[in-house]
């Protein structure tokens, strides 16, 4: 039996194995390769599956831009399996815009859950309950037929009403009620399929093409094949609340009752949700998720840092050189500051934070020189 059998069958470790005996050379198949990627992130194995993805971009470098995207959706799925039992990572969430109060409620969900507090959790899950509008809106099946909905939720109690998604390597958490509309995109690889690729439309017109986990965190690791290809759904529910595995449902409130529907079933979903402004932000995404700063952004900002204070508190010590005209060099040093502040504030916030931050810096700095 070959491993492309073995995948069919949900059999993944049996797969893997044989994935990595035809891939243990200097000379591995691309295509293998990728496969054994797939395998180790069902698997969890993440580590071996940076690996195994920095050597299909070295055998494939035409392809690596492509490749290089799904290696970021693993690491954020990665993040998504490890916020279920560390604490420290539960609260890590990010989403566009200010998050609802049903949104911050999850969080406290989250964190009890991955500290094994289930009174808490039932607790915080009451709350967040208690404060979740209800969102309505269409959805659309791909076989053409739709439902028209007073309420939608994921059928996972920890999800509630909010869309998991990821955006490279970020992991979005963004609420249903600040949604206008998704739309699956036509699955093109067996990725696609486990993370269909979407437009998510906010409720500020922003657009965001994302890719949506189609399984529950782990899945791949169940002991049910059928739970591990995401053709079975089922639930534990031993903590007064339920957990998902398997394929992704959203539980809707219809006229006829409460309908069931699996993620890969759906074309899109148009909410009612009228559109409005984000405070102060022009539409802006607000990243509500710390991340660690990169060794580029760190070194940049020392820089950037270091060359504004010369230019604002001791500029004869950085112009000395320039002989008694010092403008033309104090104007050079005043755009590569600029250009360094820009670039660092666009890395950690929004395009127009770096706007503004790149005129504040231009003012303070240079603007002096060029008058």
């Amino acid at each position: 039996m070959n491993y492309e059998q073995l995948v069919d069958q949900g059999d993944y470790k049996g797969a893997l194995d044989l994935l990595r005996q035809a891939t243990s050379g200097p000379r591995a198949d691309p295509a293998q390769l990728l496969s054994r990627f797939s395998m180790e992130v069902r698997l969890q194995d993440f580590d071996a599956a940076e690996s195994t993805m920095q050597r299909l971009c070295a055998a494939a470098p035409d392809v690596a831009p492509v490749m290089s995207q799904l290696g970021l959706a693993a690491r954020a799925e990665r993040l998504a399996i490890q916020r279920l039992k560390d604490p420290a990572l539960a609260t890590k969430r990010a989403t566009p815009g200010i998050p609802p109060p049903h949104a911050l409620a999850l969080v406290k969900v989250a964190l009890a859950h991955a500290q094994g507090d289930v009174t808490n959790a039932k607790a915080a899950l009451a709350e967040a309950r208690s404060m979740t509008p209800a969102t309505s809106g269409t959805l659309v099946r791909k076989n053409g037929a739709t439902i028209a909905f007073t309420d939608i939720t994921d059928t996972d109690d920890l999800t509630g009403a909010s869309l998991p998604c990821y955006e490279g390597s970020q992991l979005l958490d963004i609420a249903y009620s600040e949604l206008r509309s998704i739309t699956f995109q036509e699955p093109k690889t067996s990725f696609d399929v486990m993370w269909p690729r979407a437009e998510v439309v906010l409720v500020t017109g922003e657009a965001l093409r994302v890719r949506v986990p189609a399984l529950y965190p782990g899945s791949g690791c169940a002991e049910d094949s059928f739970v591990r290809t995401g053709q079975m759904t089922t639930w534990t529910r031993d903590k007064g609340y339920a957990e998902g595995h398997g394929q992704r449902d959203l539980s809707l409130t219809t006229a006829e009752g409460n309908a069931i529907v699996g993620l890969n079933s759906i074309a899109s979903i148009t909410f009612d949700n009228a559109m409005r402004a984000a405070p102060g932000r022009g539409g802006q995404a607000i990243t509500t998720q710390e991340r660690p700063w990169s060794a580029a952004e760190r070194g940049v900002a020392w820089a950037v840092g270091i060359l504004g204070a010369l230019m604002v508190l001791r500029p004869s010590l950085l112009l000395f050189s320039f002989g008694d005209d010092p403008r033309i060099p104090a104007i050079v040093f005043g755009l590569i500051l600029c250009g360094g502040v820009g670039w660092v504030t666009a890395q950690r916030s929004t395009k127009a934070m770096a706007a503004v931050a790149v005129v504040i810096t231009f003012v303070v700095t240079t603007l002096k020189w060029v008058l």
